[in-house]
């Protein structure tokens, strides 16, 4: 059982990581010290002097794990919210825009179907297509000059698919 003599001697340590942690990471101050109390508590419970190793280097080892960890399970529910009737599922699943393909395609050109199915079409995968999005630009120009397109309507249907996307 810890003592308000033994705390006093460590509580140093608990305010310090707790300093370092809000300095490098941010948070609440006194939620930071709450969490380093109760990992301050833990630690004085679970150290053992036969390891050979100090009280005060186990405790700041265990709170400066314990603060990370607690950073670690916040992160995630901020990645991951759960869902409820009151967020929009779409939101959810993905933060990207999303849209009807069907009604997309609907109203493009001729000209920006064809690049469309083009893209879709081409022999390199998908996510060739999205790391590397210069690339695959420049492999459909080629494309297009070889089916005898001009480059000004292959500018104009660039311009039309960018503009339609926005």
């Amino acid at each position: 059982m810890m003592t308000d003599k033994d705390y006093s001697q460590i509580k140093s340590i608990v305010y310090k990581s707790s300093a370092q942690f809000l300095h490098l990471y941010g948070g609440n101050f006194k939620e930071l010290v709450s969490q380093a109390n109760v990992a301050c508590i833990k630690a004085w419970n679970t150290y053992d002097p036969e390891r050979g190793t100090k009280i005060s280097t186990w405790v700041k080892f265990v709170v400066d794990r314990e603060l990370i960890e607690n950073l670690r399970k916040n992160l995630a529910k901020k990645r991951n919210p759960p869902i409820s009737s009151d967020n929009n599922i779409e939101q959810v699943i993905s933060p990207y825009k999303t849209f009807d393909l069907g009604e997309f395609l609907r109203d493009l050109s001729d000209d920006a179907r064809t690049v469309i199915e083009l893209l879709l079409t081409m022999p390199n995968d998908l996510a060739f297509l999205t790391r590397r999005p210069k690339q695959t630009w420049t492999v459909l120009v080629r494309e297009l000059v070889r089916m005898k397109w001009t480059k000004q309507r292959i500018s104009k249907i660039y311009k039309e698919i960018s503009e339609a996307l926005v």
